[in-house]
């Protein structure tokens, strides 16, 4: 059995859940795409409670892309405009 390893951006730990933050500052939408996928192959082999996973970025046009991109996993999508 080969071991996978995802590395996010930042991860915490809340009310006993992991988050997983992944930040979409000048990645191009073809490497976010290839990274949701490890996501989803990697994800469900965690036994314990399933991480959510939280990507920011930078505009509404990539925030659509990312939710369709990762429907399937526990997530969610916020701008950076949405955080400040």
């Amino acid at each position: 059995m080969s071991k996978r390893k995802i590395i996010a951006d930042a991860v915490f730990n809340r009310n006993g859940y992991m988050h997983l933050i992944e930040v979409d500052n000048q990645r191009k939408m073809i490497d976010n795409k290839k990274k949701i996928q490890q996501y989803k192959k990697l994800l469900p082999s965690i036994k314990e409670s399933v991480p959510k996973l939280l990507f920011f970025t930078t505009t509404e046009d990539r925030k659509k892309k990312l939710s369709v991109m990762l429907s399937g996993i526990r997530s969610e999508v916020y701008t950076f405009d949405e955080v400040k």
